[in-house]
């Protein structure tokens, strides 16, 4: 069965214009911009107070206790 739709329903199901919009009010990008800004701050307050972790770059990174093998006494 075709719908036979009138000039308005028509207009409503096949608008002549079908971009998307999101429609994001104001306040809500400067919310989000303070919490992404807020973020990188802590981040950076973070390495400039401790630093960065230090590793030996040339060492695989360390297993979780749970995979890593069992001891046999002695040295590990």
């Amino acid at each position: 069965m075709i719908p036979r739709f009138t000039a308005a329903e028509q207009a409503v199901h096949y608008p002549d214009d079908r971009r998307s919009f999101v429609a994001v009010k104001p306040y809500m990008v400067v919310l989000l911009g303070g919490l992404l800004l807020g973020a990188v701050g802590l981040a950076w307050g973070q390495y400039l107070l401790w630093g960065l972790p230090w590793t030996l770059p040339w060492l695989p990174p360390p297993q979780p206790a749970a995979t890593r093998p069992a001891s046999r006494g002695g040295l590990t």
